[in-house]
């Protein structure tokens, strides 16, 4: 895989907490998740680490946002807190329950980006680069979504599937007035190991609207998929986005 040679200068975002204390080190991600289009340049972008820390001596600690000077090249950071006393004070004797790496997922929030191919970058475990481009696209309209997205508060789904199995989503949230109902058919495109689910609403112009919050529930079938990572990402209302990642198993 060819490795990018730019360098990472300008803005660097820090989530929590601080740089230099004791026991702080990077962990390795398996992948890192995102629609590779459908982003504009009004977009806050958000992409998704997947990973796994070494042992139950690490907890999970800040990320790290470096964007290039020119914004077409976004470096990711995990960071974890080693533990090294008590039990982790002789990690080669921990008990066995102890060593089994502890599954992770971390949304990253990354702002805005410039129009055109952006390229994430993140640390493997083999210490290899990898990278994942996402493509930026100029605004279509003014507003902070193209389309007219139901209020989405969660996404409900199996963290491991059967692969002989339909993935199953249900999707939960509210309609913010009376005349206001959602559309029967949730638009779902698939991009490799990313589903984007994109729920919409449609007003009744000719109906009197209260403004009523009406929770509502949605299931979606996403059909079969075969063994792997995916996020399932649910578009919602102003600009914001759930995302979940799920193991389909062989």
């Amino acid at each position: 895989m060819k490795k990018t040679k730019q360098v990472l200068v300008g803005l660097v975002t820090f989530m929590s907490g601080s740089l230099a204390y004791a026991g702080r080190v990077e962990v390795a991600a398996e992948t890192l998740l995102a629609p590779t289009v459908g982003y504009e340049q009004k977009n806050n972008i958000q992409v998704v680490l997947y990973g796994e820390l070494p042992n139950k001596c690490y907890s999970l600690d800040e990320y790290q946002v470096e964007k290039s000077a020119d914004l077409k090249t976004v470096r990711v950071r995990q960071y974890a807190q080693r533990e090294d006393s008590g039990m982790c004070a002789d990690p080669v004797h921990l008990p066995e329950d102890w060593k089994t790496p502890v599954p992770f997922t971390t949304e990253v929030s990354v702002g805005h980006l410039e129009v055109g191919s952006v390229n994430f970058i993140y640390q493997r475990s083999d210490r290899s680069l990898g990278e994942r481009v996402v493509q930026v696209a100029p605004n279509t309209t003014l507003s902070v979504d193209s389309l007219p997205y139901a209020a989405i508060s969660n996404v409900g789904v199996a963290d491991v599937i059967n692969g002989t199995r339909d993935i199953q989503v249900t999707l939960s949230g509210v309609l913010n007035s009376s005349c206001t109902v959602l559309d029967d058919q949730v638009k779902v495109d698939q991009e490799s190991d990313v589903f984007v689910l994109k729920p919409t609403v449609k007003t009744d112009r000719a109906a009197k609207c209260l403004q009523v919050l009406v929770p509502f529930t949605k299931r979606v079938n996403l059909g079969r998929a075969t063994a792997g990572r995916y996020l399932i990402h649910a578009r919602s209302m102003n600009g914001r986005s759930l995302n979940r990642v799920v193991l389909v198993s062989k």
